[in-house]
């Protein structure tokens, strides 16, 4: 159990009071940049590092500090923590501390299922991996409860944990700033997959269905993976590695995928996640055929601003109708665009200042 577990609910005294709050980040990337970074921006919030054994810019190389001065240093940054993949045990433990010892608030922010990981993940590919994430999974429980507010991404996520806590769901948001780059033009029609190896369980949803692609369109279609690389296919795909997530719009719009696959197999792992990679390729200019899982099944229109698949005849069927009708395509972007444009935009979000105003 976590020390000093009593929750904080009194509001500062005097309605002018500016709430300093101030996220922790034990590394940087796209989880850390929708989860932490962005919604912070739009409170006047903070990042700071938070290494896994340490607290990052609050110390100095290789000094020693006594918990409560490194209390008083924590005071002065913040009235309010988020804190965000908080992997040690030690460090989690000592943030509640000081968050009792200041009459400060923890908000812990969670984007995935950890707590159901499909068995075949290379996330639990060997026994200790297994344990490690057992553990890691009891005391992520452990933080929610004593947290003083919970966020996550998606509804089905605040659903598995609202039992433990007051969840509020704050949805990844795009910026439309981040997108204004210009697509490159190319001869063949291009289906790329964005791909990361823990996506390795859902190839079994997409490989027959991007075989019989192949075999049927040969030199017309260029098939791409950008991420990890993945050689699992009858064909050999073209591979890009994934880029750091200030360069990734421009990238991934430079790629000039006309089609883009996000293929979930359906499983409680999965449908924890959000709609993110729908987003990201639509905006980059591509449309979109997705599993009909949720989170796809909830926010794409089938036809409309992409098409949901369930099966290997309704993958290639829609892959073919868009691999052979530069029309339905565009439809296809425009529409998603209108969506995401008027929905999922942060420039537009009222949601985050509402959350923390609510502290």
């Amino acid at each position: 159990m976590f020390l000093g577990l009593a929750l904080r609910t009194a509001k500062p005294e005097g309605s002018k009071t500016i709430m300093k709050i101030l996220g922790l980040l034990p590394r940087k990337g796209a989880v850390t940049g929708y989860r932490i970074v962005r919604p912070l921006s739009k409170v006047g919030g903070k990042t700071m590092r938070c290494f896994k054994s340490g607290f990052g810019s609050l110390l100095n190389k290789n000094e020693e500090i006594s918990s409560e001065d490194l209390a008083k240093r924590f005071k002065q940054k913040a009235d309010v923590f988020v804190i965000k993949y908080i992997e040690d045990f030690n460090t989690a433990n000592i943030l509640f501390w000081i968050r009792d010892k200041n009459k400060a608030k923890i908000v812990v922010d969670i984007d995935d299922n950890i707590w159901q990981i499909p068995e075949d993940s290379i996330i639990l590919d060997t026994d200790e991996d297994i344990q490690s994430h057992a553990k890691r999974g009891l005391w992520t429980i452990e933080m929610v409860k004593a947290a003083d507010a919970v966020t996550v991404s998606t509804e089905p996520l605040r659903n598995l944990l609202k039992k433990y806590n007051d969840v509020t769901v704050l949805p990844n948001l795009i910026n439309p700033k981040d997108w204004k780059f210009k697509r490159k033009k190319h001869d063949k029609i291009k289906i790329g997959w964005i791909y990361s190896h823990t996506h390795y369980p859902d190839v079994k949803v997409i490989k027959d269905a991007l075989n019989k692609i192949k075999a049927k369109y040969k030199d017309k279609i260029e098939i791409i993976i950008f991420g990890s690389d993945l050689q699992v296919f009858d064909f050999k795909p073209i591979h890009h590695w994934g880029v750091k997530f200030s360069d990734y719009p421009k990238r991934l719009t430079e790629l000039s995928f006309d089609i883009s696959i996000c293929p979930l197999e359906d499983n409680a792992f999965n449908r924890c996640k959000s709609n993110i990679k729908w987003m990201e390729s639509s905006l980059s200019g591509a449309s979109v055929v997705a599993s009909k899982v949720y989170p796809y099944e909830y926010s794409i229109k089938n036809g409309k601003t992409g098409y949901l698949a369930s099966t290997t005849g309704q993958w290639v069927k829609h892959l073919s109708n868009l691999i052979e009708s530069k029309e339905k395509r565009e439809e296809l972007v425009k529409n998603a665009k209108e969506v995401i444009l008027d929905k999922y935009n942060i420039e537009k979000d009222k949601s985050i200042k509402k959350f923390y105003k609510s502290l």
